[in-house]
């Protein structure tokens, strides 16, 4: 106890002496530089706050602070800070947390809700802690003493001093709250008893601490706090934590938002040796994420893949040893929290995968954002074909290369999906020998996927042995009377025959359709009649019964012949659009997908009708779309109407279509700005009008990137518009697959 004390009476000198230093005429010392001023005036960035991520559509430089969300640990520190105003005496709060958890941000929260109308001071050193402790006049009453990081104060050369005077200080009975941040291992650093022996060099930092306890701040968002996220993340919410919440595995909400900006940065700076060589390996890592990988990806991979993403220049700089300068660079911890690549746990035995990294998620969310316009260069896909992932993700990377036109690569990853087992590729390979006429080829590839495909597969079976010439064996394959799916794959078949002019053929099967009692069978006859480019017969018919109030037509409709819609066209994806969109009970869409082919543009009375009683049933897609209907009648007023009180009943879905009416007014800025608006909300289509809007404009780049966007989100009749935009493909020597046989289309 004489030593506590002997040691608190030195600080006391030292303080009076520091007192005498930092007051000297000169008036140039630390105290004269930190000065309190009132709370208020204070900023986040001031004090020490993280910039967050931006949100989608935002620039990556300036200051974000996203919408705070209260978690039980900011309970606890507000209620010790109100506690502390009321009692009118000197109290610490400490707040406690690993990096970029959230700590500074959570103390500045609570101290803006509870002690709004007081004082705030920060120090930045050990110095100028010492010089405030030193000044009454700096530090009176009712302010609050900001030591964010306070490892800088109390751990470093000056740091018992600062301590022992700050522990004199607290002893007043004068309203000052003390509020400190620190990483849990340093607090445990300065609050450790040495082992006996060794020098105590944390004595008063620990007699300081001690007495207080500290508030602890979780590594990781808990599921309260997630769906309380989710709340403020909602569309018209906080962009930045709705992109948080897509990026943050395991609930690490706050280091995603603290650190994205850094790791994003780590990764477009290095545009120089060995730095540059990181960036390519994290761009194909990109690519790969962004176009269907999601399992852990193999370095062999990324080193394959790197030398398309590189000039000319630095791949003849590149010195023997630059894959391991580059795998150096890319999994450089950034903030102490985050590597752009990391290691994965192993899946069965301990440690991390070797040879394996995973892309940190908001670096994914980066690539998804900025590559969208970027076609991955032709060392990725020779990677992806000599270290593949799973099938499934096979299949998904080739369903994106056939969404962005390339046809030859698609065919080539497809054809090791279908090697590898998975049986969804089945139809998308024969789609594409399709596409080059190879009918024969597509075949057998289409009665294998019967089996896992069903009724459709089956359909476009049929059709396939028709046009072949088969139709014995098209016919033969004709479910027996009573059996599931008869009559659809009946209905195709006539649909082939009608096409090729046997008329007598096509009435035949519809009808061995027509044995069961389903109200689609006449609708889909007249719709046979109608695109079989043979005279139209029964259109008034089909146009009765597609007015018809009839909820047996809408189910059977969007359910057993919903496939049907996809074969005119061969294109597979045609039906999940359909099954997208049919998902709205109320709304029945493909009605007036039917009845659109009847109709022309001057003649939409019934078209009106089926979109208003789908928009009095409250579906937001039927109101876009009759404020459309007008617009093209010359019903300005009205469609403008509509789209005012759509907004204001909260249905964000008509902003696309006042884009697109701003637009054909002749007011492009305004229909950029309400686009944005849209695509700010999530809806995918919003990206196609405003690239069209761009694309318009001359704009051309911009509107590339805006359709590869909104296909990336969804929106594959974006792929009409991108086409025409795309180089040729580069994919010029992968004129063999892996098995040494030559290539699809």
């Amino acid at each position: 106890m004489a030593v506590t004390a002997d040691r608190g009476a030195l600080a006391a000198l030292r303080v009076d002496a520091v007192h005498q230093h930092f007051h000297a005429p000169a008036g140039a010392g630390p105290a004269a530089r930190v000065l309190a001023r009132p709370v208020g005036q204070w900023t986040a960035l001031q004090v020490g706050v993280h910039p967050a991520v931006p949100g989608d559509g935002a620039g990556e430089s300036r200051f974000v602070l996203p919408a705070h969300v209260v978690r039980a640990h900011d309970r606890v520190l507000r209620e010790r800070l109100a506690q502390a105003a009321d009692s009118g005496g000197p109290a610490l709060a400490l707040v406690r947390g690993g990096a970029c958890t959230g700590k500074t941000r959570s103390a500045w929260e609570a101290v803006r809700t509870c002690l709004a109308d007081w004082q705030l001071a920060f120090p930045k050193t050990a110095e100028e802690l010492l010089g405030l402790l030193a000044s009454g006049a700096a530090l009176g009453p009712r302010t609050v003493l900001w030591l964010d990081e306070a490892q800088i104060h109390l751990g470093g050369p000056g740091g018992e001093d600062a301590a022992a005077a700050l522990r004199t200080r607290l002893e007043q009975p004068e309203p000052l709250v003390v509020v400190a941040t620190l990483w849990p291992s340093i607090h445990r650093e300065l609050t450790t008893r040495p082992a006996p022996g060794r020098p105590d060099t944390h004595a008063q930092a620990r007699a300081l601490l001690a007495p207080w306890p500290a508030v602890d701040v979780p590594a990781a968002f808990g599921p309260d706090d997630l769906a309380r996220m989710r709340t403020l993340a909602a569309p018209g919410g906080d962009p930045a934590l709705r992109v948080a919440e897509r990026t943050s595995p395991g609930g690490a909400v706050a280091q995603t938002l603290a650190a994205g900006p850094q790791l994003v940065d780590h990764y477009e700076r290095a545009e120089e040796p060995p730095g540059c060589y990181g960036r390519a390996l994290i761009t194909a890592a990109m690519d790969a994420r962004r176009l269907g990988w999601e399992s852990p990806l193999p370095a062999a991979f990324l080193r394959d893949a790197a030398p398309g993403y590189l000039s000319e220049r630095q791949r003849m700089q590149a010195p023997p040893d630059w894959f391991d300068q580059a795998m150096a660079h890319a999994t450089t911890t950034i903030k102490d929290v985050v590597r752009a690549l990391d290691d994965v746990p192993h899946p069965t035995g301990m440690g991390a995968l070797p040879g394996h990294h995973r892309l940190a998620d908001y670096l994914a969310h980066h690539g998804r954002a900025t590559r969208v316009f970027d076609v991955p260069p032709a060392s990725f896909w020779d990677a992806v074909l000599h270290h593949p992932p799973t099938p499934g993700e096979l299949a998904v990377l080739a369903r994106n290369a056939v969404d962005r036109g390339r046809l030859q690569v698609a065919a080539a990853v497809a054809e090791l999906a279908v090697a590898g087992g998975d049986t969804s590729s089945l139809l998308e390979l024969a789609d594409l020998y399709e596409r080059r006429g190879d009918l024969a080829a597509a075949l057998p590839l289409t009665e294998r996927a019967v089996a896992t495909d069903g009724t459709y597969a089956l359909a476009r079976l049929v059709r396939l042995h028709d046009r072949l010439g088969e139709h014995e064996a098209a016919e033969r394959l004709l479910p027996e009377p009573g059996t599931p799916g008869r009559a659809a794959v009946a209905i195709a078949l006539a649909w082939s025959r009608e096409e090729s002019g046997d008329e007598e053929g096509a009435a035949r099967l519809m009808d061995v359709a027509g044995e069961g009692d389903s109200v689609v069978i006449p609708v889909m006859e007249g719709l046979i009649h109608l695109t079989g480019g043979q005279v139209r017969r029964g259109e008034e018919e089909l146009r009765r019964l597609l007015l018809l109030d009839d909820e047996r037509l809408d189910a059977d409709l969007r359910t057993d012949w919903l496939p049907l819609f996809a074969l005119d066209d061969g294109d597979v994806g045609t039906i999940e659009e359909f099954q997208r969109v049919a998902q709205y009970e109320d709304f029945p869409v493909l009605r007036i997908v039917l009845l659109s082919l009847l109709n022309g543009p001057e003649d939409r009375a019934e078209l009106e009708m089926l979109h208003r009683r789908a928009a009095e049933a409250g579906n937001p897609y039927a109101v876009a779309q009759l404020m459309h209907l007008r617009w093209e009648a010359g019903d300005r007023s009205e469609a403008e109407r509509l789209g005012r009180e759509a907004l204001a009943a909260g249905n964000p879905r008509v902003l696309v279509e006042l884009a697109h009416q701003r637009e054909d007014a002749g007011f492009p800025s305004e229909a950029e700005e309400l686009a944005r608006r849209a695509a700010a909300e999530g809806l995918p289509y919003a990206l196609t009008e405003l690239g069209r809007i761009r694309k318009k404009a001359g704009d051309l780049l911009a509107a590339r990137r805006l359709f590869e966007l909104a296909l990336d989100a969804g929106d594959r009749y974006a792929l009409g518009d991108l086409t025409p935009l795309l180089p040729p493909s580069p994919t010029h020597h992968l004129g063999l697959t892996p098995s040494g046989t030559p290539a699809p289309p």
